[in-house]
């Protein structure tokens, strides 16, 4: 599955540059995971990190909450499962 921008929602599964420029980020769904332990890692233009979400082992969802303004996202991370970005 490809990189996936409808609305105000992105779905990403593939490693990459998600948004360049500044972005308002409303919530991170980490979802769909196969394993325990494996992680998302999204950091910003400069690399910092924004959000790590792990699977547990339940392989429920991970939910950021809110996070606000970000200076560019990248998805620098993805072991297995879907990222869903919502923006506002």
């Amino acid at each position: 599955m490809t990189n996936v921008l409808t609305g105000r929602q992105l779905s990403a599964t593939a490693t990459g540059v998600l948004f360049q420029t500044p972005v308002k980020v409303n919530s991170i769904i980490y979802s769909d995971a196969t394993v325990a332990g494996h992680q998302a890692n999204l950091t910003d233009a400069a690399g910092r990190p924004v959000w790590n979400g792990v699977a547990g082992n339940t392989l429920e969802a991970e939910d950021s909450g809110k996070i606000g303004w970000v200076q560019g996202l990248t998805l620098a991370r993805i072991d297995s499962g879907i990222i869903i970005v919502y923006i506002d």
